[in-house]
């Protein structure tokens, strides 16, 4: 349940859910959060997320397009890297917010 990008250590996840353990915490719940709503939490400025979309893009042509990465990932079922970017509208600041 919820989403890998939220898992401080997705290995120890696998190795976890490989033994028969449970998983808990951030990235847990079946909407990708840990239950806690508070929306504020790790949002950043536009700059940052402009930013940061720029790196994501440059790193996804410069690390994970390569043949190492393909002949590491092959026969996997299925692989991809996502990056979620959130805005929202602050009617009374007039300004968005950035979450990823």
């Amino acid at each position: 349940m919820g989403h890998p990008a939220n898992r401080p250590n997705l290995e120890q996840d696998f190795t976890d859910l490989l033994e028969g353990k449970a998983i808990t915490g951030a990235g847990t719940s079946p909407g990708g959060g840990d239950g806690d709503d508070e929306e504020e939490k790790g949002t950043v400025a536009a700059e940052e997320a402009d930013e940061a979309v720029a790196k994501f893009n440059a790193d996804s042509d410069t690390i994970l397009q390569t043949d190492a990465t393909k002949n590491a990932v092959e026969g996997m079922p299925r692989c991809f890297c996502v990056l979620v970017h959130d805005q929202k509208f602050d009617m009374k600041t007039k300004k968005l917010t950035h979450k990823m």
